[in-house]
């Protein structure tokens, strides 16, 4: 595919093109992983762009749609005392809102948080939030992977965010349930994320690796649809552009055909949408739910000085197909997520179960 992706409609490109060598991308959930260093905060006279702002320009899946000499200006006017991280916040979040990043942020080096982030308006498409339902659940850190047998023989497994950790113990939990409801004869299921705020995909996927299916099934792309990101599945273990992420053993085997239900969210979001774009694609999955939040694209990690790493992003997540995914991902069956219908009242779940008894 030649040129740049639209940046309102789903685009399509070539599973089989390979993508750029020495380009490094990393999802914003894993920090830490890939260091690009860059010269800091310095160089600020009227004639030279500022290497943050430069580095921006060279980066970012949205640089097409950016006046940066007007940008640069105003960032510069804005961090002209900044000689601190704090100083440097209110220039390094106008940067990422005039680029129009939702899911770029600035973080701290040292833990992960974000220090600046996107302050403009949601897409045209996003749903409203309930922020304490985003503080309340999404932000627990306490919240963990559960599984059950439901009626009629139905296996339910809840995938929420996982932070950062020991991979394979995490994923382990994971494959734990699929061998659990295996073994009691499972061949229907439910992959609840509607509760899933991102984390790291790898015990994710990982975990998942059986039910996802075998083979390429998706990655992200960068703004010229050159593939950065490859995910397979082969023998039920997921390989991320090539490497073992997780020493799990292979197995509990499950049909390709066998039926998935993934529950979506306004909610679910960034590595959670990965998650669901793995599914894309499989032969027997429908979707149910809302709209997903959005957070759909892969982020760099530019060191940038002052313990700051900046997090924009560079790709967009893509499913086995080649289709991309943009502002988040659609259901095949929509109702509203309301979190606090439980049992038979859960919309859903129940949309779901009526799909496996047809």
């Amino acid at each position: 595919m030649s040129g740049r992706l639209p940046r309102r409609d789903m685009a399509r490109v070539r599973p089989g093109r390979p993508g750029r060598p020495g380009r490094a991308v990393f999802w914003a959930v894993l920090l830490g992983a890939w260091g690009v260093s860059q010269a800091g905060c310095a160089g600020r006279s009227a004639g030279v762009m500022d290497p943050v702002v430069r580095r921006a320009m060279e980066t970012s899946l949205y640089a097409d749609r950016v006046d940066w000499p007007a940008v640069d200006a105003e960032y510069k006017r804005l961090v002209a005392d900044g000689g601190s991280a704090e100083a440097l916040r209110p220039g390094l979040a106008y940067l990422i809102s005039a680029m129009g990043d939702e899911h770029g942020a600035v973080r701290s080096a040292a833990d992960g948080l974000p220090i600046a982030w996107y302050t403009g308006e949601r897409g045209a498409d996003a749903l409203p939030w309930d922020d304490g339902f985003v503080r309340a659940v999404l932000h627990d850190t306490s919240a963990e992977f559960s599984y059950a047998l439901l009626a009629g023989g139905v296996g339910y497994l809840r995938v929420v965010g996982i932070g950062p950790g020991d991979v394979d113990a995490q994923a382990a939990q994971i494959r734990e349930g699929l061998l659990a409801l295996k073994a009691e004869g499972v061949e229907r299921w439910v992959v609840d994320l509607r509760f899933n705020g991102g984390g790291n995909m790898n015990p994710m996927l990982a975990g998942l690796g059986p039910l996802v299916g075998e083979g390429f099934v998706g990655g992200a792309v960068d703004a010229e649809g050159e593939w950065v990101r490859r995910y397979a599945v082969v023998g039920g273990v997921f390989f991320d552009s090539g490497r073992r992420v997780s020493e799990l053993e292979p197995g509990p085997a499950i049909g390709a055909g066998e039926k998935v239900a993934v529950l979506l969210s306004r909610y679910t979001m960034s590595s959670g949408e990965l998650v669901a774009i793995a599914f894309k694609g499989r032969a027997g999955t429908r979707f149910f739910g809302e709209r997903s939040a959005g957070y759909t694209t892969g982020t760099g990690y530019e060191d940038i000085g002052h313990g700051l790493v900046m997090t924009i992003s560079e790709s967009v997540m893509a499913d086995r197909d080649g289709n991309t995914y943009p502002h988040g991902l659609s259901v095949d069956v929509e109702s509203t997520f309301r979190p606090e219908r439980g049992g038979g009242q859960d919309a859903q779940l129940n949309a779901a179960l009526e799909w496996f008894a047809d």
